[in-house]
This record gives structure tokens, sequence and C-alpha cells, in this order.
């Protein structure tokens, strides 16, 4: 868990760099839009760190598994 954290905050570092450019303003507004269709920041990185733990990159089928698997777990948890 610990190094899924120590990913998803580096990723967010390195997100928040490109913080000044027009097209990250841009997506930003996009999904403060879309709210991520309920799912948060840290839970996409602390997903995607699990997954290049494990030795696997994301692609768009872990993209919609892991959508549906936080979606389910918020369910649960409501």
């Amino acid at each position: 868990m610990q190094v899924e954290t120590a990913l998803g905050n580096r990723i967010l570092h390195e997100l928040a760099s490109e913080a000044n450019t027009e097209k990250f303003q841009r997506d930003k507004q996009q999904l403060a839009g879309d709210k991520l269709n309920g799912l948060c920041i840290s839970q996409i990185c602390w997903m995607l760190g699990s997954h290049l733990k494990n030795g696997r990159f994301p692609d768009a089928e872990w993209v919609d598994s892991s959508h549906t698997e936080v979606a389910q777990t918020m369910q649960k948890e409501e």
C-alpha cells in the first residue's frame, strides 16, 4: 500500500508540474465537470500504482475494469 501511495503521489506531482499548460487547464475543467465519473484522483493513482507495481501498464481494458471495480467498492462502502 505504501508503494502504491508513493507512486500515486509521484503521478500527482507530475500532473501538477503540467498545471500551467493550456491543455491541462482545459482537461482540468473537463474533469471537474465530469467528476471522473465518480472516481477521485487518489483512487485512480492507487489503482495505477498497484498495476505498475505488478509489472503491468494500464490499457483501455484496465481503465474499464478499474472504473467498475472502484464503483462497486464505493457502493459497498455506502
